[in-house]
């Protein structure tokens, strides 16, 4: 249990860290992009937004689930759902969709914002 939080904590914190630290300065470099401080970096045409998802179907799903019966993979995907004001679990596509937005022409104006793709949970 503790070298699952000691790895979350790795790839989720200490990984999104690192990646902006050459992200941004790769942007700079090119004199901005989409991306990643919004208030310190905006002015030089950077904007930092991000993507909070909630529950999403993933490999990383299926390898927790990987030694599980039948029963208790059902049991935990009918709790899941039944949480969910959509009704399911969500693809990483959908994810991927509102990354691209983020990304795109169509988002610059967005700075600093929060972009929710969990089905409803936390609405």
């Amino acid at each position: 249990m503790l070298e699952d939080v000691d790895r979350s904590i790795a790839v989720d914190l200490r990984g999104t860290w690192l990646c902006m630290k050459y992200e941004i300065e790769a942007m700079l470099a090119a004199g901005g992009a989409c991306g990643g401080g919004a208030r310190e970096y905006i002015g030089k045409g950077i904007r930092i937004n991000s993507v909070c998802p909630g529950a999403i179907e993933t490999p990383r799903r299926q390898r927790r689930l990987a030694g599980f019966t039948a029963e208790q993979i059902a049991a935990h995907y009918a709790d899941l759902t039944a949480r969910i004001p959509a009704g399911r679990v969500g693809r990483a596509d959908e994810v991927a969709a509102g990354i691209v937005w983020l990304c795109s022409d169509a988002a610059s104006y967005v700075v600093g914002h929060h972009l929710v793709i969990d089905g409803g949970l936390s609405a």
